[in-house]
């Protein structure tokens, strides 16, 4: 595996690559002799497996940094928008009830 670590497959460029990809990658380290056959599966099984630890960590990241973004420009969340509908249900009901004590 440090072999392929060599390669310089990390972070994004890691995150980005798919099966197939990986299989083009692992048979020119192969044609080149960089790994050996009996390596290879094990390799592309590494790569597949780092490459979606490196994908969730990347959209992890991403999706911290919209949240932090909508929240600077004010933006209302879906959480927001819930408890919102809750208060405005729950005072449609005391209108109602109001309502029908004055009958």
């Amino acid at each position: 595996m440090e072999k392929i670590k060599n390669l310089g497959l990390y972070g994004i460029g890691l995150a980005l690559l798919t099966q197939e990809k990986i299989e083009r990658i692992i048979k020119e380290a192969m044609e080149e002799g960089k790994i050996k056959k009996e390596e290879s599966k094990k390799a592309a099984e590494k790569l597949l497996e780092e490459s979606e630890k490196e994908r969730k960590k990347i959209n992890a990241k991403l999706k911290k940094e919209f949240q932090k973004i909508l929240k600077e420009a004010g933006v209302a969340t879906k959480k927001d928008i819930d408890a919102l509908n809750k208060k405005i249900k729950e005072l449609e009901k005391e209108i109602a009830e109001l309502k029908g004590k004055e009958n």
